[in-house]
């Protein structure tokens, strides 16, 4: 009985859940933030403020 295919099936899942993990986290928590900071600012300015060149044009 052989247990390679296992091993690598095994190594293969933990490499790339960590990989996902340590691109999809940080990138989750920015567009949170960039939500967060889109609400503040419609709440603050009104519903266009956050569409930055809408004034100026």
């Amino acid at each position: 009985m052989r247990r390679r295919p296992v091993g690598i099936a095994v190594v293969g899942g933990l490499l790339l859940s960590q990989t996902l993990t340590l691109f999809t986290t940080p990138e989750v928590y920015l567009a949170f933030e960039h939500l967060k900071q889109k609400s503040i600012a419609r709440r603050r300015y009104g519903t266009t403020a956050w569409l930055g060149s809408a004034k100026a044009a």
